[in-house]
This record gives C-alpha cells, sequence and structure tokens, in this order.
C-alpha cells in the first residue's frame, strides 16, 4: 500500500481517521459517533496520536538498547585487549622458566603452551564472535533508527502507522545484548626442585568467560540457536528473563504495550511485575 494511500471504513465508505484500541483496528468516525456506535465507549486514538506514541516507543527503545550495545561492544574490545595481554605474559612466563631447563623440559614446557593456546583460543572465538554479534546489532538498530526517523517526517497516515508497526517487530527480533565478564588466566611459576617437572613449573588458573546476569539465570540457545534464559530459583525458562515466566510483551496497533500470559492464553493491560 501506498504511503499517501487512505484507509476507508467498509462499512461506511469514509477515510480511517482513529485507531480502536479496544479492538486494535483503524475506525471512522460514524463508527465512534454514528448510529450504529459500534466503537461507542472504546478507547480510540487519532492517528497523529497513534505515530507519536509509535515514534516515542520505538525511540526510547532503540535509544536504550543501541546506547547498551555499544557500552558492551567497548566493554569487549577491552576485554579481548586485556585478555591477549594476559595470553602473552602467561606464556612469556612459561618461556623464562624454559630458558632455566631446556634441556630437561623442551616437551613439557610445549605440552603446556600448546594446552594454554588450545584453551584461551576457544574463549578468543567466543569473544570476537561477540565482538561480531554486538555490531551486527549496532549496525541493524542504526539502520532501523534512520529508517525511523525518515517516517518521521513522513505525512500522518495508517500507512505511516503500519511501517512504524513492521519496523517494531523486526526491532523485537534482534536478539539481547548481554554483557560479559571478561575472562581470564594468570601464571604462578613454582621454584625448581630437582627432576620433578611439575614441581618446576607452576600453574595457570583458567577462567572462562561468564555473562553478568541476576543470581540463579543462565543463558542457553535452543535447537533453533534462538537466545533463551534458565531461571534455576523457579526452575523455569523464558526469552525475557525480567518477565515472569510464560508472559511476552506485546503492543496494540495504537502503540499501548499489554501482557500476555501464555500458560492461561490471556492478556492483559497490567505488568505482571508490578502485581503483588
Amino acid at each position: 500500500m501506498e504511503k499517501n494511500e487512505k484507509y476507508e471504513c467498509k462499512e461506511h465508505d469514509e477515510d480511517c481517521i482513529f485507531i480502536c484500541d479496544e479492538y486494535n483496528v483503524p475506525v471512522c468516525s460514524r463508527c465512534v459517533a454514528g448510529k450504529e456506535r459500534k466503537h461507542e465507549g472504546h478507547k480510540v486514538f487519532k492517528i497523529n496520536e497513534t505515530i507519536s506514541s509509535w515514534n516515542t516507543i520505538f525511540k526510547d527503545e532503540i535509544e536504550t538498547t543501541l546506547q547498551e550495545d555499544i557500552r558492551i561492544l567497548n566493554e569487549l574490545e577491552k576485554c579481548v585487549d586485556v585478555y591477549d595481554y594476559q595470553v602473552k605474559s602467561v606464556i612469556k612466563v612459561i618461556r623464562e622458566d624454559e630458558k632455566q631447563l631446556k634441556q630437561m623440559v623442551d616437551e613439557k614446557v610445549k605440552s603446556m603452551i600448546d594446552d594454554v593456546k588450545m584453551k584461551t583460543s576457544c574463549e578468543k572465538d567466543i569473544m570476537a564472535n561477540l565482538v561480531t554479534d554486538t555490531k551486527s546489532r549496532i549496525e541493524t538498530k542504526t539502520a532501523l533508527e534512520d529508517r525511523r526517523k525518515h517516517l518521521e517526517k513522513e505525512r500522518p497516515n495508517l500507512a505511516v502507522i503500519y511501517d512504524m508497526k513492521t519496523l517494531h517487530d523486526k526491532f523485537s527480533k534482534i536478539e539481547i545484548g548481554v554483557s560479559p565478564s571478561s575472562p581470564s588466566i594468570d601464571y604462578k611459576p613454582k621454584e625448581a626442585s630437582g627432576f620433578n617437572l611439575h614441581s618446576v613449573f607452576g600453574t595457570y588458573i583458567f577462567r572462562p568467560l561468564k555473562y553478568n546476569l541476576p543470581k540463579g539465570i543462565e543463558m542457553r540457545r535452543d535447537t533453533n540457536g534462538k537466545l533463551y534464559f534458565a531461571d534455576h530459583n523457579t526452575e523455569t525458562t523464558t526469552r525475557d528473563f525480567s518477565l515472569p515466566y510464560g508472559w511476552e510483551k506485546r503492543y496494540t496497533l495504537a502503540g499501548h504495550s499489554y501482557y500476555v500470559d501464555h500458560s492461561t492464553k490471556r492478556n492483559t493491560w497490567t505488568d505482571p511485575r508490578q502485581k503483588k
């Protein structure tokens, strides 16, 4: 449908100038105040109000998550540098031990270095992938924001509303950015004692990458690779750990949020997190 094409009410052959929030449909003035008054008493909103509502929702959400992703990217890039430095430092210390016991421990040194590289390369690959994914989210959200700004300048009409909702649907499908803590590795050398190689070499402590999530919350992926969270406190899973298990946040065509309880298949305007 063209952006400037009008939506006509099939019952009254009038342009639809309102959005009925009760039935989530566009309506004309006769639907609201005519003889039939099918939508009398319902909450209806003008197109300009609806576009403003969608614009506020989309702008606030994309600005918040975009800034969070930029923060995550900065942290990830710092983590990569620090972790690289730690890996190089550990290998350097191992090399220093190697010099002291070269003839005795060539095989042992090679084994330890290979082990360090093997264990840390996986974490480095994970961080590199996280950096790539975060950049991709930022690019996608930036493109969506550019499109939103373009729609904001369009003449207000229902097509703009549907475009806004389509953009928001695309935005909603973008995975949540989760800030990880940096993995680390260090090495504690030991003093040489005879020919016991295990007592001569130090040990490195390997700490894998972890995500900064609330206590008892674990991030997982399903068989399709989609992100979800396991709540070990309630032994449930959810796509958004900020909502109770089985709940989902959605928006009406007029841009008002409501909540879906998939366990009871019911909708409510009330945020379940506000219930006592």
